[in-house]
């Protein structure tokens, strides 16, 4: 019996010994595409309100795209910027997105930035806002992050965002 437990033991130690240990370094993206697709859920808090959604950002040579759906699909906000002109639930803004965006969000990122952070990893890409990434996935064999973390300078909004697809 004695004899049976060592080989075990030798045999189990020589099995281990042939597991490739190497681990391959992440590639990362290093331009932003003209035309890209984000999708996940995000979460932010700004003083005492905390909003959770769905959300899809769409981006083709500076329009933009932004679905932004709660939970279980009790509501959807559609925001697009096509040629400078603001659209919000199809209907024509007179005001730029970076005002409608903190007058009814409270806060606001430009798409542009976001793009900067998620394809090149630029976590200096916004001087307002403190950066950092906290988890990273592989996608089509590119490294891109999982969850952001954007915290607004002034401490007044935190956001954070899960990144479930990206598409290029």
């Amino acid at each position: 019996m004695k004899y049976l437990i060592q080989i075990l033991i030798l045999l189990l130690i020589s099995s281990c010994s042939t597991i490739d240990n190497t681990k391959v370094a992440p590639i990362y993206s290093s331009t932003i595409p003209d035309s890209w697709d984000i999708k996940g859920r995000l979460s932010a808090t700004n003083g005492d309100q905390n909003n959770t959604s769905g959300f899809e950002l769409k981006y083709n040579n500076n329009n933009f795209s932004i679905n932004l759906t709660a939970a279980l699909g009790l509501g959807n906000v559609s925001i697009q910027s096509i040629d400078n002109n603001l659209i919000i639930n199809n209907k024509l803004i007179t005001h730029g997105i970076k005002t409608w965006s903190k007058e009814n969000l409270g806060w606001y990122l430009d798409p542009k930035d976001i793009a900067k952070i998620v394809f090149t990893h630029d976590i200096n890409a916004n001087k307002n806002w403190s950066i950092s990434i906290s988890k990273y996935q592989q996608i089509k064999g590119l490294t891109y992050p999982k969850i952001l973390l954007l915290q607004k300078r002034d401490n007044s909004t935190t956001i954070k965002l899960l990144i479930s697809s990206i598409n290029r």
